[in-house]
């Protein structure tokens, strides 16, 4: 492939990172194909062979187009599908009883998901799970060696099938929908066939069939190959009982226009089986996509996964979408919103992130201290202080109020204000690319600052006699439960600033922020200035404010110290 055609859509490095560019990866079980959207309009796409002048030019792709976000959208015959029934318990119990699922199921498998798609209607009314994995990641790990060699900001692992339901209200319209097979083509020589039980994806499988016939238009042998790979699954659904004998299963095929009249002719209903041939580029016309005349149904899907959710796909481990969270932390940070805060991004994305998952877990462990506290005191109350074990179950039940207690401190309190300064003109300079949290005994923070306070002090303190022992153990930890820490780090964007600027810079930026109401205090902990009040604008090396700051030089890591909660 000619390398100026592989850069392709026309986005070269360093062109785009606007909101709305995203990139889908689509791998079908064999090739890679590479969709960039700008929202609703397809810019470009391009196909990449899994041999060696295939992983050549998708390199290449990578090295030298602009720099977006990124999905990893999959569509392999390798994707298995399974249900499991479970008691319906709390959330937290019904974690690990589905994680006992899939290590039984698939242990060896390095790729799983679950999803909760029902409740039974009779007796005990157990969960329905739907159970899936990727089989053959072999086939898979070249093109993902080479997204994380690059630090591709992807964003997350979609299956394509557990898309697919986006897709039922335009295909159905008003036609039935109780047991709906939904038939598209996104492979050359394969059919994707995925069976939803009133709007529930119960199963998914990518049906093998010659190519040839749609080269050599034969369109006849197409449909015949539909109606026997349909025959099949209709007699797999009524021996697995999702389908009754007085059902019918209704087949919703997606062609393209030229292909409906022959379909709709060639095609035969069955007694239980009828077919409805949906139009592709309808479809595409009903999602607002642009640019898109002549693509096919993977163009389609690869769509329906940019407008997913990029905080909850499917497959990705954390590791893999480290790049992203970092370019996440940076542009919401950072950056001016044209609401002129960060409060709406923040919303949007850090409280997605952690809000849900720590209220979550906050209330079931409210619910837990509550019922321990209610037990003990029923059963060892009269006789607490002569069981031998008391002691011990009501360092648990106090146990449990501390770790309650502990959720309430979380993050996303501080991702306001903190936007408010960073979002300044004058602290524009800044570039940050990583955000860590931390919690601390009280003791543990007070000796972690006492650490600082005398690295920061250097030789100063030694020098005029008023050094102390800062590593002197504290005697009576301070009062109050366990504190929070933020660490910034990043890069001061204005290389060739001079140091006297670079530090007034800085200076000002750790001012403004222990004047927040939340902040405690502030420290420097590494950065191309030296801070310290005997260092002046010196660097390192002892070199005095001559010439500008040096590029790869300007790195910098805050940690801020918060105010404790409530205090």
């Amino acid at each position: 492939m000619d390398h100026d055609q592989c850069a392709g859509s026309g986005l070269e490095r360093g062109d785009g990172d606007q909101l709305t560019m995203e990139r889908v990866f689509y791998f079908s079980g064999y090739r890679m194909t590479v969709f960039d959207w700008d929202d609703t309009r397809l810019i470009g796409s391009q196909d990449f062979r899994p041999d060696e002048a295939g992983f050549v030019d998708f390199e290449y792709l990578l090295e030298h187009s602009a720099e977006m976000p990124a999905r990893l959208l999959i569509d392999m015959i390798e994707e298995d599908f399974r249900r499991e029934e479970i008691p319906h318990v709390n959330p937290f119990d019904r974690r690990a009883l589905i994680s006992r699922l899939i290590d039984r199921h698939y242990r060896d498998e390095v790729y799983s998901h679950a999803r909760v798609i029902g409740r039974g209607d009779i007796g005990r009314r157990d969960d329905t799970v739907l159970l899936s994995a990727l089989t053959n990641t072999a086939l898979i790990s070249p093109w993902l060696e080479r997204l994380e060699a690059h630090e591709v900001r992807l964003s997350g692992i979609w299956s394509l099938p557990l898309l697919s339901d986006r897709l039922l209200k335009p295909i159905i319209r008003g036609g039935p929908a109780d047991h709906v097979l939904m038939v598209s083509r996104q492979v050359r020589s394969a059919l994707r066939n995925s069976y939803f039980n009133n709007g529930r994806l119960m199963l998914s499988r990518q049906a093998k069939f010659d190519k040839g016939m749609w080269d050599r238009n034969d369109f006849e042998g197409v449909i015949e190959n539909l109606e026997r790979g349909t025959v099949e699954i209709y007699n797999f659904l009524l021996n697995q009982r999702l389908l009754e004998s007085s059902d019918h299963l209704n087949v919703y095929c997606i062609m393209h226009d030229e292909q409906l009249e022959d379909a709709r002719e060639l095609s035969h209903d069955r007694e239980n089986i009828h077919y409805r041939f949906v139009s592709l580029e309808e479809l595409i016309k009903h999602f607002g996509m642009q640019n898109c005349d002549g693509e096919g149904a993977d163009t389609l899907f690869a769509f329906l996964c940019t407008r997913t959710n990029s905080l909850r796909d499917h497959y990705a481990a954390p590791e893999q979408k480290r790049s992203y969270y970092k370019y996440l932390t940076n542009r919401i940070v950072s950056q001016v919103t044209e609401f002129g805060t960060l409060a709406c991004l923040t919303s949007a994305v850090l409280l997605a992130l952690n809000s849900l998952e720590l209220n979550q877990r906050e209330q079931f462990l409210e619910h837990g201290r509550t019922q321990l506290i209610q037990q003990f005191t029923h059963r060892y109350g009269p006789s607490g202080e002569i069981l031998v074990d008391s002691p011990f179950i009501r360092a648990a039940v106090e146990q449990v109020d501390t770790i309650a207690a502990d959720a309430d401190i979380s993050p996303h309190g501080f991702f306001v204000p903190l936007g408010r300064v960073l979002g300044k003109p004058e602290f524009q300079f800044v570039a940050l690319d990583g955000l860590e949290w931390e919690k601390y005994d009280p003791a543990a923070l007070a000796q972690l600052i006492r650490v600082y306070e005398r690295d920061l002090m250097g030789d100063s303190a030694s020098a005029s006699g008023q050094r102390q022992d800062f590593d002197a153990e504290i005697s009576e930890p301070p009062p109050g439960g366990r504190r929070a820490i933020m660490r910034l780090s990043g890069e001061i964007a204005e290389v060739g600033s001079s140091y006297r600027t670079a530090t007034g810079q800085m200076q000002r930026l750790v001012t403004a922020l222990e004047s927040l109401d939340e902040v405690e205090r502030v420290f420097l902990l590494e950065t191309t200035i030296d801070m310290r009040e005997n260092a002046r604008f010196s660097d390192r090396v002892g070199r005095v404010d001559e010439g500008a700051l040096e590029e790869k030089s300007n790195r910098f890591e805050l940690m801020i110290v918060l105010e404790q909660l409530n205090a």
